[in-house]
Parts: C-alpha cells; sequence; structure tokens
C-alpha cells in the first residue's frame, strides 16, 4: 500500500514536505475520513481551512460537516501543521492528497 502525494500550503506559501509527513498527513486524513458517515475510499481530498473552518472535498464531492466534526478536524490537523519547521503564523491551511507519483 503506498502513500499518496501530499501538499501543503500555509497562508498561500508551498511548505515542503518530507516522505514521512505526507505519509504521516495521508493516513491520519483518510481514517479521519474514513470515520464520516456517508464517505467512500478517498482517492482524493483537499482540506481547506480558515478562521477555524473547515471545507472538505473527498473525489471531487464536499463533504458536509456538523460543528463538532469541523472543529475536532480543524484542531487537529492545525496542531499537525503547526508542528512542521518553518510554520510559525497560520492564517489558513490547504492540504491536497492525491495519487502518488
Amino acid at each position: 500500500m503506498g502513500s499518496k502525494t501530499v501538499t501543503l500550503k500555509v497562508n498561500g506559501t508551498d511548505v515542503t514536505l518530507s516522505f514521512f509527513v505526507q505519509t504521516y498527513f495521508d493516513r491520519v486524513l483518510d481514517g479521519m475520513a474514513t470515520a464520516l458517515e456517508s464517505t467512500c475510499k478517498v482517492e482524493t481530498m483537499i482540506l481547506n481551512a480558515k478562521d477555524n473552518r473547515v471545507a472538505l472535498v473527498i473525489n471531487g464531492a464536499s463533504v458536509r460537516l456538523n460543528e463538532f466534526v469541523e472543529c475536532i478536524i480543524f484542531n487537529t490537523v492545525q496542531g499537525m501543521v503547526s508542528s512542521l519547521r518553518g510554520v510559525t503564523h497560520i492564517e489558513n491551511f490547504v492540504i491536497a492528497i492525491g495519487p502518488e507519483k
């Protein structure tokens, strides 16, 4: 089972991710998506976060999130992103997950 390619933009700037970080983000976000009702196998995912809000698109379809789920996803992923070297201040971030290159 290979990991997918993961890209991250923080405040509009690309953040370089090591293989470990890409794999970690892929698997954690895949686990979150799998826990949601009415989601299918994740081929692609875009998570867009700003102002404590999350927009989630899986396989090209927007996923509706209730307030609790949105909050737990935002806080978990923001914690992961804020732990990365070079990330000091986060206004917004976008994570894209797609097929392995």
